[in-house]
């Protein structure tokens, strides 16, 4: 009899050690989502196009934004040691101005809640990650440069960076479902724009002084 209610025992308490094993292991749907990270398994048959949308979620266009940021803070930084005096104006400009910018991105990050990642923490999609590595390609080469010759290559990379970007702020204004960070994208674009102005008609001058040298 001893034998037969052990037995029993042993019974109940396995069968409650099966079930609370099966509950804690069923997916929790309570868990924070934060729809930034790329999943391929959920979005079948998309690929690279499910990579380039992720790009326009709140959080990857902050990471974006900052990103940019922190590239044009660089490479003012180094035109300002590399360069003529003749640039200096500019660089001093887009170091301040982009400085700035990013202080207003941590700002909105901070008011939604979202997390800032450094650039080589996010999963870019590929044609982000080429735009990139082509930008961290030329600023090794500008670090060779001086001088004018230094000058002509930072406008240049200026005037296709600050392109890029807009063209970034612009898909991004009409994609982004967060209102907040679609306003600061309006309050930096005009900055980019005059950015990518003045790099232009800097490095026009540039190349007509050049030219009439050769006179």
């Amino acid at each position: 009899m001893r034998k037969t209610v052990l037995f029993a025992a042993v019974l109940i308490v396995s069968s409650f050690s099966l079930a609370a094993h099966a509950q804690n292991n069923t997916p929790d749907d309570t868990a924070p989502n934060t729809g930034d990270s790329y999943d391929e398994s959920q979005n079948p048959g998309q690929g690279q196009a499910g990579m380039e949308n992720s790009l326009y979620t709140p959080t990857m266009t902050l990471d974006r934004i900052h990103a940019i940021n922190l590239e044009e803070i660089d490479a003012g930084n180094l035109a300002l040691h590399n360069g003529t005096r003749a640039i200096h104006s500019y660089a001093e400009k887009l170091v301040k101005d982009h400085e700035k910018a990013d202080s207003m991105v941590k700002g909105t990050a901070k008011s939604q809640k979202l997390s800032l990642r450094s650039p080589d923490q996010v999963t870019w999609p590929a044609g982000v990650a080429e735009d990139m590595q082509q930008g961290k390609q030329m600023m090794d080469q500008l670090k060779t440069l001086h001088g004018q010759e230094f000058d002509k290559q930072y406008l240049s990379m200026m005037v296709e960076g600050h392109t890029k970007a807009l063209e970034f702020l612009g898909q991004a204004k009409d994609k982004v479902q967060d209102p907040t960070v679609v306003k600061l994208i309006g309050q930096l674009t005009p900055t980019i724009e005059q950015h990518k102005t003045m790099a232009q008609q800097l490095l026009d001058k540039e190349n007509n002084s050049r030219v009439q040298g050769r006179r």
